[in-house]
């Protein structure tokens, strides 16, 4: 339990301070050289955007650069009491920290004991909606997983985000800040907004998926190819199947994964391709062709498993279709058969919580098929000649 007690004889004296001394709104807490450069603030802990300061039980004061230092110093000249948390003096500590490491006497002499790689490497997170709705501390807190999977000391995440009895999820999006501020003499960050997938259904029983998951093991019967693209299946029916044990994705594992199943990338002249576990379901080309793909930058790796880009032009079909010689009580036709997983079926959720109306807000692949009679041939060179 917090512990207090009594230093000087005297009692406390109240904060008596102008109007001016206050916080108004949440880009006053910016040091006057962010606020010069301050266009727009899109989020902070004290609300969305710029949104007014406003609360009954306490006010937001200028102190200085310091929260730390100014703050006990101006409690000990204005003989006011003073609260400490565990998190105000570790941060305070990081803080410093990062100044040291980020020294250019230092931060190449202390290269080899953060990183095995040269110059800066670009870490990308990304989040499902715009600059106005996307969660930034949140973001922040993963850019520090993906900071732990690329820093040689695997304690460093944990040493440096706070984790006390006071700790609140505020302290650790600054500590996560300050963890991407440290090493930033080794990484750059980005931070991608995209369109998403609001909430996602699973239908069927557990067992279905368990099932899935049992037969993908046979494929790797059928050469090294195949053994290539079960290591892509894998991981991502293994988490199907978990899904169904937390559906309410609290595990950092199914959270990132289901974050990362799918986005596409625009490039020059009006190309894009395709990252994301989803890839896993584009190994062959329509001729059977194995399909290796390609390293991005925001690529996905589970399990160790790197899922390749894909060009989107590219994308394999998931239809295809089989000859049939068709005899209708002695009458012949050459017909045709395709089926698959093609195209996309328009649902409603009636869920007014998912959307204004729940009217045409959820999609789900189409499984169909079609039989259908062959022109014959010398129509249908005739129609490819017209």
């Amino acid at each position: 339990m917090p512990v207090t007690f009594a230093i000087a004889p005297h009692d406390a004296k109240p904060v008596h301070t102008r109007t001016d001394a206050r916080f108004t709104q949440a880009s006053d807490w910016l040091p006057h050289s962010h606020r010069q450069v301050c266009e727009e603030v899109l989020q902070s802990s004290f609300g969305a955007k710029d949104a007014p300061v406003t609360t009954t039980t306490e006010s937001l004061l200028y102190s200085g650069g310091n929260g730390l230092v100014h703050t006990a110093l101006r409690a000990y000249n204005g003989h006011h009491a003073l609260i400490i948390r565990p998190d105000d003096v570790w941060l305070a500590i990081v803080a410093q920290f990062s100044f040291f490491v980020n020294a250019p006497e230092n931060s190449e002499r202390l290269r080899g004991r953060f990183v095995a790689h040269e110059g800066k490497k670009k870490l990308v997170v990304t989040a499902s909606g715009t600059r106005y709705s996307v969660d930034f501390g949140n973001m922040a807190q993963q850019m520090t997983q993906r900071l732990a999977e690329n820093v040689v000391d695997t304690s460093l995440r944990s040493w440096i985000l706070p984790n006390f009895s006071t700790t609140t999820d505020n302290d650790r999006v600054v500590g996560s800040v300050l963890m991407m501020a440290t090493l930033k003499s080794y990484f750059s960050y980005a931070m991608d907004c995209w369109c998403g997938i609001p909430r996602l259904t699973l239908e069927g029983e557990k067992s279905d998926w368990e099932e899935i998951a049992q037969r993908i093991e046979k494929i790797r019967e059928y050469g090294d190819e195949c053994v290539l693209w079960y290591r892509l299946l894998k991981p991502v029916v293994t988490r199907f199947v978990a899904t169904f044990d937390d559906p309410s994705l609290s595990s950092d594992d199914l959270r990132s994964f289901w974050g990362c199943m799918v986005q596409e990338t625009h490039f020059g002249s009006g190309s894009s391709y395709v990252t994301g576990w989803m890839t896993a379901f584009c190994a062959f080309t329509d001729k059977g062709k194995f399909r290796s793909g390609f390293d991005a930058e925001d690529k996905v790796v589970l399990d160790g498993v790197l899922y390749p880009a894909c060009d989107r032009s590219l994308i394999p079909p998931t239809y295809e279709e089989v000859d049939v010689e068709l005899n209708d009580n002695g009458q012949k036709f050459d017909a045709v058969m395709v089926a698959g997983v093609k195209d996309a079926r328009l649902l409603s959720s009636r869920d007014s919580t998912l959307s204004v109306d729940g009217l045409n807000d959820t999609l789900a692949p189409q499984v169909a098929w079609l039989m259908y009679v062959k022109k014959p041939v010398e129509e249908n060179e005739a129609s490819h000649i017209n």
